[in-house]
């Protein structure tokens, strides 16, 4: 696990994901904390993140577009971001992102391996018929 002192996450990598663990009762996007950087460069070597939400209380709309950015970005590179523990209140408001709000971290888990097998599937069979 990776902590900065000061920083709003940890990092965790895992074989088929990123998991990020939210340490803060918001996100920190913020340009000395580095967030969106951190996990820019985390996501180069794998753009699967899942990104505990248990510690988040409220999401600005500013937070809100960021992590549409995020999302946009990492979607970009093939990858894909699973929101889980989030809090109830929350959910509609972060699933308006295009997000996946996963009640679990192990679910979130098996949503990323599922998806990625759907990908290499799909790759395999345009490969097949091409």
């Amino acid at each position: 696990m990776e902590n900065c002192p000061g920083m709003s996450h940890i990092l965790e990598p895992h074989d088929h994901y990123l998991y990020v663990r939210m340490t803060s009762a918001r996100f920190e996007f913020n340009d000395s904390s580095g967030f969106i950087r951190e996990l820019s460069s985390a996501a180069a070597d794998n753009p699967n993140l899942v990104i505990n939400c248990a510690s988040i209380t409220q999401i600005s709309d500013e937070e809100l577009f960021q992590i549409k950015e995020l999302y946009h970005r990492n979607s970009q590179q093939a990858g894909i971001i699973v929101i889980s523990e989030l809090r109830d209140e929350l959910i509609e408001k972060m699933e308006m992102t295009g997000l996946h709000c996963i009640p679990s971290d192990d679910e979130a888990a098996d949503y990323v391996y599922m998806e990625q097998i759907e990908k290499d599937l799909l790759k395999s069979f345009d490969e097949s018929e091409g």
